[in-house]
Protein backbone atom coordinates (compact mmCIF):
# COMPACT_ATOMS: atom_id res chain seq x y z
CA UNK A 1 0.00 0.00 0.00
CA UNK A 2 1.21 3.50 -0.85
CA UNK A 3 2.71 5.27 2.19
CA UNK A 4 0.71 8.48 1.54
CA UNK A 5 -2.51 6.45 1.76
CA UNK A 6 -1.26 4.82 4.94
CA UNK A 7 -0.48 8.17 6.53
CA UNK A 8 -3.88 9.52 5.58
CA UNK A 9 -5.77 6.47 6.82
CA UNK A 10 -3.67 5.92 9.91
CA UNK A 11 -2.35 9.31 11.00
CA UNK A 12 -1.21 7.89 14.34
CA UNK A 13 1.84 6.45 12.56
CA UNK A 14 3.14 9.99 12.11
CA UNK A 15 5.28 11.58 14.80
CA UNK A 16 2.85 12.46 17.57
CA UNK A 17 3.12 15.69 19.56
CA UNK A 18 2.30 15.80 23.28
CA UNK A 19 1.36 19.20 24.61
CA UNK A 20 -0.54 20.58 27.55
CA UNK A 21 -4.29 20.44 27.53
CA UNK A 22 -4.74 24.06 26.61
CA UNK A 23 -3.33 23.43 23.10
CA UNK A 24 -5.86 20.59 22.64
CA UNK A 25 -3.39 18.62 20.51
CA UNK A 26 -4.01 14.89 20.81
CA UNK A 27 -2.92 11.63 19.16
CA UNK A 28 -4.61 10.49 15.98
CA UNK A 29 -6.04 7.25 17.27
CA UNK A 30 -9.66 7.52 18.38
CA UNK A 31 -9.21 5.16 21.29
CA UNK A 32 -6.22 6.99 22.69
CA UNK A 33 -7.85 10.39 22.28
CA UNK A 34 -10.82 9.57 24.44
CA UNK A 35 -11.81 11.76 27.37
CA UNK A 36 -9.58 9.80 29.77
CA UNK A 37 -6.31 10.73 28.05
CA UNK A 38 -7.56 14.23 27.41
CA UNK A 39 -7.88 14.68 31.17
CA UNK A 40 -4.53 12.97 31.71
CA UNK A 41 -2.94 15.52 29.40
CA UNK A 42 -3.19 17.90 32.36
CA UNK A 43 -0.58 15.72 34.00
CA UNK A 44 2.28 18.05 33.05
CA UNK A 45 0.73 21.10 34.69
CA UNK A 46 -0.25 19.11 37.73
CA UNK A 47 3.31 17.98 38.29
CA UNK A 48 4.86 21.42 38.22
CA UNK A 49 2.75 22.81 40.96
CA UNK A 50 3.26 22.30 44.66
CA UNK A 51 4.51 18.67 44.47
CA UNK A 52 7.04 19.21 41.69
CA UNK A 53 10.08 17.51 43.21
CA UNK A 54 8.45 14.49 44.88
CA UNK A 55 5.93 14.06 42.08
CA UNK A 56 8.69 14.09 39.45
CA UNK A 57 10.66 11.33 41.13
CA UNK A 58 7.62 9.20 41.79
CA UNK A 59 6.23 9.40 38.26
CA UNK A 60 9.25 9.66 36.03
CA UNK A 61 11.87 7.70 37.93
CA UNK A 62 9.63 4.83 39.01
CA UNK A 63 9.64 1.34 37.53
CA UNK A 64 6.09 1.69 36.22
CA UNK A 65 6.85 4.72 34.07
CA UNK A 66 9.94 3.04 32.60
CA UNK A 67 7.71 0.09 31.71
CA UNK A 68 5.19 2.42 30.02
CA UNK A 69 7.95 4.09 28.02
CA UNK A 70 9.20 0.71 26.79
CA UNK A 71 5.71 -0.27 25.67
CA UNK A 72 5.04 3.05 23.93
CA UNK A 73 8.43 2.97 22.22
CA UNK A 74 7.88 -0.61 21.02
CA UNK A 75 4.41 0.19 19.77
CA UNK A 76 5.28 3.41 17.97
CA UNK A 77 8.57 2.35 16.37
CA UNK A 78 8.10 -1.33 15.56
CA UNK A 79 4.56 -0.99 14.32
CA UNK A 80 5.64 1.60 11.77
CA UNK A 81 8.26 -0.79 10.42
CA UNK A 82 6.03 -3.84 10.14
CA UNK A 83 2.85 -2.17 9.05
CA UNK A 84 3.29 -2.71 5.34
CA UNK A 85 3.64 -6.51 5.85
CA UNK A 86 1.05 -7.06 8.47
CA UNK A 87 -1.62 -4.45 7.80
CA UNK A 88 -4.66 -6.25 9.14
CA UNK A 89 -2.91 -7.67 12.18
CA UNK A 90 -1.37 -4.33 13.02
CA UNK A 91 -4.73 -2.57 13.12
CA UNK A 92 -6.02 -5.05 15.69
CA UNK A 93 -2.74 -5.10 17.67
CA UNK A 94 -2.66 -1.34 17.78
CA UNK A 95 -6.03 -1.16 19.44
CA UNK A 96 -5.01 -3.77 22.03
CA UNK A 97 -1.71 -2.05 22.83
CA UNK A 98 -3.37 1.36 22.92
CA UNK A 99 -5.97 0.07 25.32
CA UNK A 100 -3.31 -1.54 27.51
CA UNK A 101 -1.27 1.66 27.68
CA UNK A 102 -4.35 3.72 28.49
CA UNK A 103 -5.42 1.29 31.21
CA UNK A 104 -1.98 1.25 32.80
CA UNK A 105 -1.77 5.03 32.72
CA UNK A 106 -5.21 5.27 34.27
CA UNK A 107 -4.29 2.85 37.09
CA UNK A 108 -1.06 4.74 37.74
CA UNK A 109 -2.89 8.06 37.87
CA UNK A 110 -5.48 6.70 40.30
CA UNK A 111 -2.88 5.18 42.62
CA UNK A 112 -0.77 8.31 42.64
CA UNK A 113 -3.77 10.60 43.11
CA UNK A 114 -4.58 8.71 46.30
CA UNK A 115 -1.11 9.45 47.60
CA UNK A 116 -1.35 13.22 47.07
CA UNK A 117 -2.82 13.79 50.52
CA UNK A 118 0.20 12.09 52.10
CA UNK A 119 2.56 14.12 49.88
CA UNK A 120 0.77 17.31 50.93
CA UNK A 121 1.22 16.37 54.58
CA UNK A 122 4.92 15.75 53.98
CA UNK A 123 5.32 19.19 52.46
CA UNK A 124 3.39 20.76 55.33
CA UNK A 125 5.78 19.11 57.77
CA UNK A 126 8.81 20.30 55.78
CA UNK A 127 7.47 23.85 55.64
CA UNK A 128 6.79 23.76 59.36
CA UNK A 129 10.36 22.64 60.08
CA UNK A 130 11.84 25.28 57.77
CA UNK A 131 9.79 28.03 59.42
CA UNK A 132 11.37 27.16 62.78
CA UNK A 133 14.95 27.27 61.54
CA UNK A 134 16.85 30.41 62.62
CA UNK A 135 17.24 33.17 60.04
CA UNK A 136 20.54 35.03 59.72
CA UNK A 137 20.47 38.78 59.26
CA UNK A 138 22.71 41.77 59.81
CA UNK A 139 24.13 45.10 58.65
CA UNK A 140 27.43 46.54 57.50
CA UNK A 141 27.79 50.28 58.13
CA UNK A 142 30.71 52.26 56.68
CA UNK A 143 31.22 55.89 57.71
CA UNK A 144 33.22 58.89 56.65
CA UNK A 145 33.58 61.98 58.88
CA UNK A 146 35.14 65.39 58.48
CA UNK A 147 35.29 68.19 61.03
CA UNK A 148 37.09 71.52 61.20
CA UNK A 149 37.00 71.65 65.00
CA UNK A 150 40.25 72.47 66.78
CA UNK A 151 41.28 68.80 67.08
CA UNK A 152 40.21 68.13 63.50
CA UNK A 153 38.74 64.97 61.95
CA UNK A 154 39.08 63.36 58.53
CA UNK A 155 38.55 59.62 58.67
CA UNK A 156 36.86 56.48 57.37
CA UNK A 157 35.76 53.77 59.76
CA UNK A 158 33.53 50.73 60.05
CA UNK A 159 30.85 52.06 62.34
CA UNK A 160 28.84 48.87 62.63
CA UNK A 161 29.26 45.24 61.56
CA UNK A 162 26.39 43.32 63.11
CA UNK A 163 25.16 39.78 62.61
CA UNK A 164 22.24 38.08 64.29
CA UNK A 165 19.91 35.13 64.22
CA UNK A 166 16.19 35.14 64.89
CA UNK A 167 13.46 32.57 64.73
CA UNK A 168 10.47 31.05 66.44
CA UNK A 169 9.83 27.78 68.21
CA UNK A 170 6.05 28.20 68.01
CA UNK A 171 3.45 30.69 66.88
CA UNK A 172 3.68 32.53 70.22
CA UNK A 173 7.35 32.09 71.16
CA UNK A 174 10.30 33.61 69.29
CA UNK A 175 13.89 34.61 69.99
CA UNK A 176 16.66 36.92 68.77
CA UNK A 177 20.43 37.11 69.18
CA UNK A 178 22.30 40.13 67.80
CA UNK A 179 26.05 40.74 67.99
CA UNK A 180 28.43 43.59 67.16
CA UNK A 181 31.84 42.90 65.59
CA UNK A 182 33.03 46.45 64.83
CA UNK A 183 35.63 47.86 67.24
CA UNK A 184 35.03 45.81 70.40
CA UNK A 185 32.92 42.66 69.73
CA UNK A 186 29.97 42.40 72.08
CA UNK A 187 26.53 40.91 72.50
CA UNK A 188 23.81 43.49 71.87
CA UNK A 189 20.54 41.57 72.03
CA UNK A 190 19.65 38.16 73.42
CA UNK A 191 16.01 37.73 74.33
CA UNK A 192 12.90 35.58 74.10
CA UNK A 193 9.45 37.00 73.38
CA UNK A 194 6.25 35.30 74.48
CA UNK A 195 3.27 36.64 72.52
CA UNK A 196 0.39 35.75 74.78
CA UNK A 197 -2.24 38.24 73.59
CA UNK A 198 -2.33 41.44 71.60
CA UNK A 199 -2.58 43.41 74.84
CA UNK A 200 -0.16 41.30 76.91
CA UNK A 201 3.26 40.10 75.78
CA UNK A 202 6.44 39.26 77.67
CA UNK A 203 10.07 39.81 76.68
CA UNK A 204 13.01 38.59 78.77
CA UNK A 205 16.75 38.97 78.26
CA UNK A 206 18.92 41.81 76.97
CA UNK A 207 17.32 44.37 74.65
CA UNK A 208 16.55 48.06 74.13
CA UNK A 209 15.06 49.97 77.03
CA UNK A 210 11.39 50.98 76.65
CA UNK A 211 12.16 54.67 76.93
CA UNK A 212 11.63 57.50 74.38
CA UNK A 213 10.37 57.36 70.81
CA UNK A 214 13.82 57.58 69.23
CA UNK A 215 15.46 54.80 71.21
CA UNK A 216 13.12 52.28 69.58
CA UNK A 217 14.59 53.03 66.13
CA UNK A 218 17.23 50.69 64.70
CA UNK A 219 20.49 52.23 63.49
CA UNK A 220 19.49 51.70 59.86
CA UNK A 221 15.96 52.93 60.50
CA UNK A 222 16.99 56.19 62.16
CA UNK A 223 16.75 59.06 59.71
CA UNK A 224 19.94 60.84 60.83
CA UNK A 225 23.53 59.59 61.03
CA UNK A 226 23.65 59.99 64.82
CA UNK A 227 21.12 59.86 67.63
CA UNK A 228 19.99 63.09 69.22
CA UNK A 229 22.29 64.41 71.96
CA UNK A 230 19.62 64.10 74.65
CA UNK A 231 19.15 60.42 73.75
CA UNK A 232 22.89 59.81 73.85
CA UNK A 233 23.23 61.58 77.21
CA UNK A 234 20.18 60.30 79.07
CA UNK A 235 19.32 56.93 77.51
CA UNK A 236 22.34 54.72 78.18
CA UNK A 237 24.31 55.45 74.98
CA UNK A 238 26.98 57.82 76.27
CA UNK A 239 25.04 58.39 79.46
CA UNK A 240 26.07 61.17 81.84
CA UNK A 241 26.10 58.47 84.53
CA UNK A 242 29.01 56.75 82.78
CA UNK A 243 26.97 53.84 81.38
CA UNK A 244 27.52 53.15 77.68
CA UNK A 245 25.27 50.34 76.47
CA UNK A 246 23.67 51.52 73.19
CA UNK A 247 20.29 52.11 74.84
CA UNK A 248 20.04 48.56 76.16
CA UNK A 249 19.90 46.69 79.46
CA UNK A 250 19.04 43.29 80.94
CA UNK A 251 15.62 42.57 82.38
CA UNK A 252 11.99 41.70 81.68
CA UNK A 253 9.42 43.71 79.75
CA UNK A 254 5.63 43.63 79.44
CA UNK A 255 4.10 45.30 76.38
CA UNK A 256 0.90 45.40 74.37
CA UNK A 257 -1.92 47.53 73.01
CA UNK A 258 -5.59 48.25 73.72
CA UNK A 259 -8.61 49.71 71.94
CA UNK A 260 -7.91 48.34 68.51
CA UNK A 261 -8.85 50.63 65.64
CA UNK A 262 -8.97 49.77 61.94
CA UNK A 263 -5.19 49.42 61.56
CA UNK A 264 -3.63 50.48 64.87
CA UNK A 265 -4.06 50.47 68.64
CA UNK A 266 -5.32 53.64 70.28
CA UNK A 267 -3.30 52.93 73.43
CA UNK A 268 0.07 51.14 73.73
CA UNK A 269 2.38 50.49 76.65
CA UNK A 270 5.80 48.97 77.34
CA UNK A 271 7.12 48.67 80.90
CA UNK A 272 9.88 46.66 82.53
CA UNK A 273 12.33 46.00 85.34
CA UNK A 274 16.07 46.07 84.59
CA UNK A 275 19.47 45.68 86.26
CA UNK A 276 20.36 49.27 85.45
CA UNK A 277 24.04 48.60 84.74
CA UNK A 278 24.01 48.23 80.95
CA UNK A 279 24.66 45.28 78.65
CA UNK A 280 26.53 42.07 79.50
CA UNK A 281 26.77 43.11 83.15
CA UNK A 282 25.08 41.69 86.21
CA UNK A 283 23.43 43.95 88.76
CA UNK A 284 25.65 45.40 91.46
CA UNK A 285 22.92 46.45 93.88
CA UNK A 286 19.79 44.92 95.38
CA UNK A 287 17.26 47.12 93.62
CA UNK A 288 15.83 46.96 90.12
CA UNK A 289 15.35 49.90 87.76
CA UNK A 290 11.97 50.73 86.26
CA UNK A 291 11.61 51.92 82.66
CA UNK A 292 8.47 52.43 80.64
CA UNK A 293 6.73 54.30 77.85
CA UNK A 294 3.02 54.92 77.25
CA UNK A 295 1.79 55.98 73.81
CA UNK A 296 -1.54 57.28 72.55
CA UNK A 297 -2.22 57.03 68.82
CA UNK A 298 -5.20 59.17 67.76
CA UNK A 299 -4.28 58.30 64.17
CA UNK A 300 -2.14 55.57 62.71
CA UNK A 301 0.37 58.24 61.68
CA UNK A 302 0.28 60.24 64.94
CA UNK A 303 1.81 59.24 68.29
CA UNK A 304 1.95 61.06 71.63
CA UNK A 305 4.19 59.51 74.27
CA UNK A 306 5.34 59.80 77.87
CA UNK A 307 8.46 58.00 79.15
CA UNK A 308 9.90 57.50 82.63
CA UNK A 309 12.99 55.82 84.07
CA UNK A 310 13.77 55.47 87.78
CA UNK A 311 16.56 53.46 89.30
CA UNK A 312 19.95 53.36 90.92
CA UNK A 313 23.33 52.25 89.72
CA UNK A 314 26.88 51.91 90.95
CA UNK A 315 29.77 53.21 88.88
CA UNK A 316 33.30 52.83 90.23
CA UNK A 317 32.02 51.94 93.70
CA UNK A 318 29.77 55.01 93.80
CA UNK A 319 26.02 54.42 94.01
CA UNK A 320 23.56 57.09 92.89
CA UNK A 321 20.04 57.60 91.58
CA UNK A 322 19.14 57.91 87.90
CA UNK A 323 15.78 59.48 87.04
CA UNK A 324 14.63 60.47 83.56
CA UNK A 325 11.27 61.75 82.35
CA UNK A 326 10.33 62.71 78.83
CA UNK A 327 7.52 63.42 76.42
CA UNK A 328 7.37 63.17 72.67
CA UNK A 329 5.27 63.54 69.55
CA UNK A 330 5.64 61.91 66.16
CA UNK A 331 3.84 62.20 62.84
CA UNK A 332 4.90 59.82 60.09
CA UNK A 333 2.81 58.95 57.03
CA UNK A 334 5.77 57.36 55.17
CA UNK A 335 6.25 60.49 53.10
CA UNK A 336 6.32 63.25 55.71
CA UNK A 337 8.05 62.84 59.08
CA UNK A 338 7.95 65.18 62.09
CA UNK A 339 9.26 64.02 65.48
CA UNK A 340 10.19 65.88 68.65
CA UNK A 341 11.02 64.95 72.24
CA UNK A 342 11.97 66.70 75.45
CA UNK A 343 13.74 64.75 78.21
CA UNK A 344 14.90 65.88 81.64
CA UNK A 345 17.05 63.78 83.90
CA UNK A 346 18.71 63.71 87.29
CA UNK A 347 21.94 61.84 87.86
CA UNK A 348 23.08 61.98 91.48
CA UNK A 349 22.89 65.72 92.20
CA UNK A 350 23.19 67.01 88.63
CA UNK A 351 20.21 67.74 86.40
CA UNK A 352 20.29 67.58 82.60
CA UNK A 353 17.81 68.34 79.88
CA UNK A 354 17.53 68.49 76.12
CA UNK A 355 15.22 68.30 73.17
CA UNK A 356 15.22 67.92 69.42
CA UNK A 357 12.92 68.41 66.49
CA UNK A 358 13.44 66.69 63.16
CA UNK A 359 11.45 66.97 59.94
CA UNK A 360 11.81 64.91 56.79
CA UNK A 361 10.10 64.71 53.42
CA UNK A 362 10.49 62.31 50.48
CA UNK A 363 11.06 64.61 47.52
CA UNK A 364 11.40 61.47 45.39
CA UNK A 365 10.47 57.86 46.21
CA UNK A 366 14.19 57.18 46.78
CA UNK A 367 15.33 60.53 48.21
CA UNK A 368 14.47 61.96 51.63
CA UNK A 369 15.41 65.54 52.63
CA UNK A 370 15.85 66.31 56.35
CA UNK A 371 16.38 69.22 58.76
CA UNK A 372 16.97 69.02 62.51
CA UNK A 373 17.60 71.16 65.55
CA UNK A 374 19.31 69.33 68.40
CA UNK A 375 19.93 70.79 71.89
CA UNK A 376 21.39 69.33 75.09
CA UNK A 377 22.71 70.67 78.38
CA UNK A 378 24.59 68.16 80.46
CA UNK A 379 24.27 70.17 83.68
CA UNK A 380 21.62 72.90 83.74
CA UNK A 381 23.49 74.71 86.49
CA UNK A 382 26.54 75.13 84.26
CA UNK A 383 25.81 77.06 81.08
CA UNK A 384 29.12 75.99 79.51
CA UNK A 385 27.75 72.47 79.10
CA UNK A 386 25.19 73.60 76.55
CA UNK A 387 25.44 72.56 72.90
CA UNK A 388 23.16 73.16 69.92
CA UNK A 389 23.46 71.53 66.48
CA UNK A 390 21.81 72.65 63.25
CA UNK A 391 21.65 69.76 60.80
CA UNK A 392 20.57 69.19 57.20
CA UNK A 393 20.61 65.79 55.59
CA UNK A 394 19.83 63.72 52.54
CA UNK A 395 19.02 60.01 52.54
CA UNK A 396 19.19 58.02 49.32
CA UNK A 397 17.65 54.56 48.90
CA UNK A 398 18.76 53.18 45.49
CA UNK A 399 17.60 49.64 46.31
CA UNK A 400 15.75 48.00 49.16
CA UNK A 401 18.71 46.77 51.21
CA UNK A 402 21.25 49.47 50.49
CA UNK A 403 21.15 53.17 51.31
CA UNK A 404 23.33 56.04 52.35
CA UNK A 405 22.89 59.05 54.63
CA UNK A 406 24.58 62.43 54.33
CA UNK A 407 24.53 64.93 57.21
CA UNK A 408 26.01 68.39 57.48
CA UNK A 409 25.85 69.96 60.93
CA UNK A 410 26.81 73.35 62.27
CA UNK A 411 27.67 72.85 65.95
CA UNK A 412 27.77 75.56 68.59
CA UNK A 413 28.95 75.51 72.21
CA UNK A 414 29.33 78.26 74.81
CA UNK A 415 33.10 78.30 75.28
CA UNK A 416 34.35 77.05 71.90
CA UNK A 417 34.06 78.49 68.44
CA UNK A 418 31.33 77.00 66.22
CA UNK A 419 32.54 74.31 63.87
CA UNK A 420 31.34 72.27 60.90
CA UNK A 421 30.88 68.53 60.80
CA UNK A 422 30.17 66.32 57.79
CA UNK A 423 29.21 62.65 57.98
CA UNK A 424 28.42 60.14 55.25
CA UNK A 425 27.19 56.65 56.03
CA UNK A 426 26.66 53.61 53.79
CA UNK A 427 24.37 50.80 54.93
CA UNK A 428 24.20 47.30 53.48
CA UNK A 429 21.48 45.14 55.01
CA UNK A 430 21.12 41.38 54.70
Amino acid sequence: MDKKIVDKKFPWTKKNSWRRAESRTRTGDLFITNELLYQLSYFGDFAVQRYTILFFFQHFCGFRMIFFIIIITFASENLKIDYYKYNKHIELMTKYISGLVAALLFLTFISEAKSQDSIGKKFDRIENILSKLPKIYGIVNLRYQYSDASEGLNSFDIRRARVGVRGSVSASLDYRIYTEFAKTPKLLDAFITWKMKENLNLKAGQFKLPFSLENAYSSQGLEMVENSMVILGLCAYEDVSGISSIGRDMGINLFGGFLRQTNHNLFEYSIGLFNGNGINTSDNNRSKDFSGIISINPLKELTLSVSHYNGSTRVQSEAFQRVRTGGGIKYDNRKTLIRSEYIRGKTKNAESDGYYIVAGYFIHPKIQALVKYDYFQKDISIKETRQANYIVGINYFPVKDFHFKFNYSYRTTVNNNPFNHVALQFFAIF
